[in-house]
């Protein structure tokens, strides 16, 4: 008997938890490979602890290095290796930092899906903007890290702030909002060991937006558009929350769905799921970034609960069964919160869910308990957990996820001594946040 084997490139993200979101996501993906008469090979790096990997019907496959750096070419050796001896039908990567490595590898075993070519528009930032331009897109000014007198220039021209991203990051990681030529001269330094890596975008004021998409054959076969409550960038004093837009969508919204048809086509994106994001000021529609990959942080949970379909389970089903095209289950808004973690050491006492649920919650996931370390919130998507909620419209959704985040609270046996992270008080909204 022949056996029928996929592989899953999984990077686990510093939470151990077995409710973390990704490593779930992974485990819903081996599920539905099993359903479709495959196994499943999880390739994972060196140095990774046990704890954090994923259970179910999979083999786990040891890398001679990281995902990261000068390990690369040595992952790609030996899933290429392993592919040889033991033929992979499909690689699926569905975490930013594995996207690009997956497609590499996909290159040199010759497996079919997303290649290199592909990959690189949404992996590299510049790359990225420059094929959004191409459909008539807006997208934020920007200049590469060259010299510190040059971006102090650049910022005068398009106005303080200003943001630095990494060219190739995920989500939040990485990014800095920086206010002033002196501010911008005492973290010169950081940049200027690679200098290659950095890019600089003028700071874009806006109603941010995410859209999650099923493509197959090149046509989208299933889409949701989610306003975001706040601006990603302050995750630390106001965590990510998003609610799916349905009902009497602005011109600006309606906008952000024809871009991204026309944005994923010039990619040249014809099966996958897609987290892409753009904001609307005064109904003009601004790029922000693209993934080919799920969503992160609550994205996938709240999607599926108002619609009855799970993406990481869409994703493999797309490239396992010719027949699959999504069918609604349900056709809500709903709305997701994240939840703060404020405060980094060991948790002494959580707030009792049913005060959430009394706000109108009806889903409530956290991926710590007592007795849990828990790690400062560096980026938008470590948090503590989320919360979901149902309403009549975006404004009552909206303000029973504002009020649970209030209410929300978590104890730790200490205070946070993070100092190195810079804190983001701006009210306006920016250019960033792959969540």
């Amino acid at each position: 008997m022949v056996v029928k084997t996929i592989g899953i490139l999984y990077q686990p993200l510093g939470n151990p938890s077995p409710r973390n979101p990704y490593r779930l996501g992974v485990e819903r993906m081996i599920t539905a490979a099993s359903a479709h008469g495959y196994e499943s090979r999880v390739f994972i790096p060196a140095g990774v602890a046990r704890e954090s990997l994923p259970k179910g019907n999979c083999e786990l496959v040891v890398c001679p290095t990281s995902f990261s750096g000068e390990g690369i070419s040595d992952v790609v050796a030996a899933v290429t290796t392993y592919h040889r001896r033991t033929p992979l039908h499909r690689l699926f990567a569905e975490q930013e930092c594995t996207v690009m490595l997956g497609a590499l590898c996909r290159q040199a075993g010759e497996i079919p899906g997303l290649l290199p070519e592909r990959a690189l528009p949404f992996r590299n930032k510049h790359v990225m903007g420059r094929t959004a331009q191409t459909i008539g897109l807006h997208v934020p000014r920007s200049h590469p890290a060259t010299s510190c007198s040059e971006i102090r220039a650049f910022a005068e021209k398009v106005g303080w702030p200003v943001i630095v991203k990494p060219i190739d990051g995920a989500g939040s990681d990485g990014i800095r909002e920086i206010g002033s030529a002196a501010q911008l001269d005492r973290l010169w330094s950081i940049f200027a060991i690679d200098l290659a890596r950095w890019r600089f975008e003028e700071y874009i004021a806006g109603i941010e937006y995410h859209v999650d998409t099923i493509v197959r054959g090149g046509g989208i076969v299933f889409v949701r558009l989610c306003r975001y409550l706040g601006h990603v960038l302050d995750f630390r004093t106001c965590p990510p929350a998003s609610v799916i837009r349905l009902k009497n969508l602005s011109v600006g919204e309606q906008t952000i769905l024809e871009s991204d048809a026309g944005l994923l086509r010039a990619f040249g994106f014809t099966d996958g799921v897609s987290h892409n994001e753009y904001y609307v000021r005064n109904n003009e529609v601004i790029f922000g970034e693209a993934a080919a990959r799920v969503g992160g942080g609550h994205a996938v949970q709240m999607i599926e609960a108002a619609t009855g379909i799970n993406l990481f389970d869409a994703r493999i089903r797309l490239e396992l069964d010719p027949s699959y095209m999504p069918v609604l289950v349900r056709n809500d808004e709903v709305g997701g919160q994240m939840l703060p973690a404020r405060r980094a050491g060991r948790i002494t006492s959580i707030i009792d869910t049913a005060r959430l649920f009394e706000a109108g919650i009806f889903e409530v996931a956290h991926w710590f308990d007592v007795g849990d370390a828990l790690a400062a919130a560096t980026r938008s998507s470590r948090m503590f957990g989320y919360v979901l909620a149902r309403g009549r419209d975006y404004t009552e959704i909206a303000k029973r996820l504002t009020v649970a985040r209030d209410l929300f609270w978590v104890e730790t046996d200490e205070e946070s001594s993070d100092e190195t992270v810079p804190q983001h008080t701006s009210p306006r909204g920016s250019t960033v946040g792959l969540g």
